[in-house]
């Protein structure tokens, strides 16, 4: 157990209990912890997070307070302990670590097609060791439901975001998620029924979308949505979306250009991460933007 990880961790959450109390007055402590912990890094994201935090007018202020407001209080601590802490000042140290001793990046999100549970509780038990904390879960067969509530039980540390058309979107699974406080739902079809049962219990959840405009940008706002999946077709499309990012209060995620993946690996993941260095490094010059 990394003790300094666990204290600095529980430390966020009674931060964040605190901050809960009144968060109005009390959210700007958020980012003096992060601050101290963070020791100086993400100084550009960190500046962002904070200006969103404080001035009411900033297009993020909006959406901060709307995950205080209409996500269960719980599982948005935890979920924000987990994502900052672990996948993100702690395991960044770490993953940084990791690629001056072996001489190769360490991704910090882990994409799995669902197999068995014995194979990815071992999968996301090596993932960890290297500080992967964020774990893609797609083609979960609704029979293996118990299964990956299981899963997240044994993984408190990590966050797994389920991909589903809907079926997985179930009070069981609503349940377990309130247990559990490590899911997030993302919706491969639009599913307006399904999005309003989300919303009424308080989840966090997105939508993976081929495409978005203004308008709909608004319209998923309405809706109570918290995130867009997407997939960029090319650095220009990824330019113009960084553009909609700064003035539209609603997270865009892209999987080409935002995210370090690591695709459905098998056997040793360090082994597997290694072989192909050469391939994945190529790779990510190739998507990731000089400038924006």
């Amino acid at each position: 157990m990394d003790l300094k990880r666990e204290f600095e961790k529980y430390g966020f959450e009674k931060i964040l209990d605190y901050i809960y109390r009144n968060p109005h007055k009390n959210l700007p402590l958020i980012m003096d912890f992060i601050d101290y912990m963070s020791q100086g890094t993400f100084p550009e994201h960190r500046k962002l997070a904070r200006q969103a935090i404080e001035k009411e007018d900033d297009p993020y202020h909006y959406y901060i307070d709307h995950i205080i407001k209409d996500v269960d209080p719980e599982l948005a601590k935890h979920l924000m302990a987990n994502l900052t802490v672990n996948a993100g000042i702690n395991g960044s140290q770490k993953r940084n670590l990791l690629k001056r001793q072996y001489h190769y990046p360490v991704p910090w999100v882990m994409s799995l097609l669902y197999s068995d549970l014995e194979t990815m509780d071992d999968l996301v038990r090596q993932g960890e060791a290297l500080a992967i904390y964020i774990y893609l879960i797609e083609d979960l067969p609704l029979a293996h439901q118990e299964d990956f509530i299981t899963l997240t039980h044994n993984h408190p540390q990590s966050v797994f975001l389920l991909f589903t058309d809907g079926q997985l979107v179930n009070e069981q699974m609503i349940k377990s998620t309130l247990r559990t406080r490590n899911i997030i739902y993302t919706l491969t079809k639009p599913n307006i029924e399904k999005m309003a049962f989300l919303k009424e219990r308080r989840m966090l959840y997105g939508i993976d979308v081929p495409s978005f405009t203004k308008d709909l940008l608004d319209e998923y706002r309405t809706m109570g949505i918290y995130f867009l999946w997407y997939h960029s077709p090319s650095l220009e499309h990824f330019r113009l979306l960084s553009k909609y990012r700064i003035n539209e209060p609603l997270f865009i995620i892209d999987e080409d250009f935002d995210i370090d993946l690591l695709e459905n690996p098998h056997g040793n993941i360090q082994t597997y991460i290694e072989n192909g260095r050469i391939e994945y490094m190529k790779k990510r010059s190739q998507k990731k933007p000089t400038s924006l």
